[in-house]
């Protein structure tokens, strides 16, 4: 899709996606459930979207692709921008491009231990309710690297991370984290640099504090949520499937 963007209209690519997604399900529904269940599965295969077991996280990352910002651009989104968001993720391998499209939202320690750091295998689902006023929360993409800071996390944390208590003193934006001589401290900055280590590309850590203006920028991570450009949130596109892939088998 991202290679037709210069000659075709996007939201035609928008609906296609949706479009070539739906028949695949309904296709799935009709020739692959329908004879292997029984007539008191039969209902409930009616009222529920039927996906098959190794494609049930395709939908995700499909919404995802139709609201990204080279398919449907926000306001603050120049063209300049999202041609060179194409190039780089045209050249992504199979793996960065699944992070790209479903970042990993990791939940960080608060606490002096710095052996607790959280593996990719425990990252959070992409949402807003996944967001904790006292927690702080690394995004993590091959093209950004996020550091959310909640309202409640405690003094001791910002101090020790920020080298300051002060919630409203914090930086905001593209920043660097002081070096300080703590567990914590030592902890997240070898796990942002072990994350800088695979990129494909230079990264540099931004800072976003909830309720802050630039906290549109992780919104934008929030491939579950509605999107600040106007893209459906997972369950509304969840429901459209639905109901399209039976309107298409009656």
């Amino acid at each position: 899709m991202y290679c037709a963007v210069q000659e075709r209209p996007l939201q035609e690519l928008r609906e296609e996606l949706q479009t070539e997604l739906t028949e695949a399900l309904a296709s799935y529904r009709k020739h692959c459930c329908s004879a292997s269940v029984s007539a008191g599965q039969v209902r409930t295969l009616r009222t529920h979207l039927v996906l098959p077991q190794y494609l049930r996280a395709l939908p995700v990352y499909i919404n995802s692709l139709r609201k990204s910002e080279v398919l449907l651009p926000g306001l603050r989104s120049s063209i300049h921008q999202r041609l060179q968001q194409r190039c780089q993720v045209l050249r992504m391998d199979t793996c960065s491009t699944a992070t790209h499209f479903y970042p990993l939202l990791l939940p960080l320690p608060l606490s002096t231990d710095g052996s607790n750091l959280p593996k990719p295998e425990e990252a959070l689902r992409c949402s807003a309710a996944s967001l904790e006023p006292r927690g702080l929360y690394l995004v993590h993409t091959p093209l950004t690297l996020l550091l959310w800071v909640g309202t409640q996390v405690p003094a001791c944390t910002l101090v020790e991370l920020f080298n300051t208590s002060c919630f409203s003193s914090l930086p905001s934006g593209e920043t660097k984290l002081p070096v300080l001589e703590n567990h914590l401290s030592i902890g997240i900055r070898s796990l942002i640099n072990t994350l800088n280590s695979g990129a494909s590309c230079t990264r540099k850590l931004w800072v976003v504090k909830q309720g802050d203006s630039c906290e549109e920028a992780l919104q934008r991570h929030l491939v579950e949520d509605k999107s600040p450009n106007g893209g459906a949130s997972y369950a509304d596109f969840l429901y459209h499937l639905h109901v399209n892939s039976v309107r298409l088998l009656q």
